[in-house]
């Protein structure tokens, strides 16, 4: 397979040929919750709220959709009913397969309706051979942050701070594990190089959704490290905290000290 032909794939993933429905998930911050009593018993003004390290989201509506259209066309209408919008999340569901794990796509939209990210590839846990389920990176424009920036991860019931240590891997680096994989000695002398070169493109492809990620911390080293879905990383929404700024930084500097950039894929 040339760089061109797998590009092509990457720019264009493979779908599972099978009907599919679309949930839309409308996610606001709660501020109810942010907004406790303080001890003199006033109630917290909005100018004083302190949202970071961490605040408080929830779901506000969940429907299902048809397609992608009417799915958009609902979030817009969901996002007038929900104050202090954060975000929609869209996930295209497969019928027949389990729902608790398997996904056609992802898409994450901002509290205006603009599109922020989506995903690269379909998961299908049970289905690891299948090229819909391969990621085979991303384009350069398509990775929205670089190493040191400080981010918003998004985790459904809240969101919090940390810093990026490693990208997502791009299409040249998903090649390029394919490429060395072809050049290894793991050939089994009964394929002829045809059927090896297939192996490491298309069925012995191993790099999966669970590799379209950031690595990031939120601790001094990389026991303290995630790895996140890229669509599940934000810009900050609100100043942050020089102090909260200056914890990251160091973070990240302590990070790179002990392991360097984790951007490929092991």
């Amino acid at each position: 397979m040339t760089f061109n032909e797998f590009k092509q794939l990457a720019d264009n993933p493979p779908r599972k040929d099978e009907p599919s429905v679309f949930k839309v998930a409308v996610y606001g911050i709660d501020t109810i919750e942010m907004d406790q009593e303080s001890e003199n018993g006033d109630i917290e003004s909005p100018r004083h709220r302190e949202y970071y390290p961490e605040f408080p989201l929830y779901c506000y509506h969940e429907v299902l959709s048809a397609t992608l259209h009417d799915a958009e066309a609902m979030m817009m209408r969901l996002f007038r009913d929900v104050p202090n919008a954060y975000c929609a999340v869209i996930t295209e569901l497969p019928f027949g397969d389990d729902i608790r794990s398997d996904y056609v796509s992802v898409r994450v939209y901002d509290n205006n309706g603009s599109l922020i990210d989506t995903s690269k590839c379909s998961s299908f846990i049970t289905e690891e051979r299948d090229d819909y389920r391969h990621f085979r990176g991303r384009e350069p424009e398509e990775i929205r942050f670089e190493e040191g920036d400080i981010v918003e991860v998004f985790g459904g019931g809240c969101v919090s701070l940390a810093v990026v240590v490693g990208l997502p891997p791009s299409v040249e680096c998903c090649f390029g594990i394919a490429t060395r994989m072809c050049g290894s000695n793991k050939r089994n002398r009964e394929m002829t190089q045809q059927q090896w070169e297939d192996c490491c493109f298309n069925r012995g492809y191993l790099v999966d959704f669970t590799d379209d990620c950031y690595t990031v911390v939120d601790g001094p080293g990389y026991i303290h490290h995630e790895h996140i879905p890229s669509w599940c990383v934000f810009k900050p929404h609100f100043p942050i905290p020089k102090h909260i700024e200056e914890k990251l930084h160091h973070d990240y500097q302590a990070t790179i000290e002990e392991n360097g950039p984790t951007s490929e894929p092991s």
